[in-house]
């Protein structure tokens, strides 16, 4: 009977550690993400920045030949800049989408102890009868 007991009750704590081992992971994540969609938010921030670039260095490019070397410069470097905040916008929809995954795992493995727990408690008891 003690032996059972010690048995279920080892595996309830060890469900309670795997869950809160979990929950730590999951703020962790979050907080990558969190840090992420901040960053992201800064970038996004210079994207109009960045689109104006790209049409003034158009506009220059066509309106004077000259120029042209210059313009092309301006063009490329908001290319790259609009290509940097596309993929880091990528990136963050993609930790966002695992974050939420996580949360739903952990709300799941909570409920299901949360279920454990009052069949636990009747093992204890019966045990001890």
């Amino acid at each position: 009977g003690e032996a059972l007991n010690a048995r279920l009750e080892g595996a309830f704590r060890r469900r309670v550690d795997d869950a809160d081992r979990d929950a730590k992971v999951h703020f962790s994540r979050k907080a990558e993400t969190d840090d992420k969609i901040s960053r992201l938010e800064a970038a996004a921030s210079q994207l109009p920045a960045a689109a104006d670039q790209k049409t003034a260095g158009t506009k220059r490019r066509d309106a004077a030949e000259l120029d042209a070397a210059a313009a092309e410069a301006a063009f490329a470097e908001a290319d790259g800049v609009l290509a940097h905040n596309a993929a880091a916008a990528a990136s963050a929809a993609e930790d966002a989408r695992r974050a939420a995954t996580t949360v739903d795992q952990l709300r799941n493995q909570r409920v299901q102890a949360a279920e454990d727990a009052p069949r636990v408690a009747r093992l204890r008891l019966d045990l001890q009868e």
